[in-house]
């Protein structure tokens, strides 16, 4: 099972649309779910599983390891606001995850988590999606 769970609604009707896409070929191969909270909060409330926060200083990863990094995982993946996280937060995370070391928009952040989610699943179940 995995849960993405942003801070805060996807706003753009084009990030909107991207992430639903690759939310609904996911589905197809892992129990997934979709949460936006209100609060940083309750972003933490909700998550039933460890906790991997999307961070600037997080470990970055390739799409390989990725990949191997969530096989066989509960993960509850939490986007944060643009601001970002406390210390005391940060803290409460099993993990930190970096998608680059440049900044992006919390709303892009969220579609390129979820379009690496699928391309994961894609290489687990050795469908033809990911190039090297």
């Amino acid at each position: 099972m995995i849960q993405i769970i942003s801070v805060g609604k996807l706003k753009e009707k084009f990030y909107v649309q991207a992430f639903e896409e690759y939310f609904k070929r996911t589905k197809k191969y892992a129990k997934i779910e979709n949460i936006e909270a209100k609060t940083i909060n309750q972003a933490f409330k909700l998550a039933k599983h460890d906790i991997v926060l999307l961070d600037e200083n997080g470990k970055t990863f390739t799409s390989l390891k990725f990949a191997s990094f969530i096989k066989d995982k509960n993960l509850s993946f939490i986007i944060g606001p643009a601001e970002g996280f406390s210390d005391k937060e940060k803290v409460k995370a099993k993990f930190k995850l970096s998608l680059s070391s440049m900044t992006y928009p919390h709303e892009l952040a969220k579609v390129m988590l979820m379009e690496q989610v699928y391309r994961a699943f894609t290489i687990l179940n050795n469908l033809n999606y990911h190039k090297e």
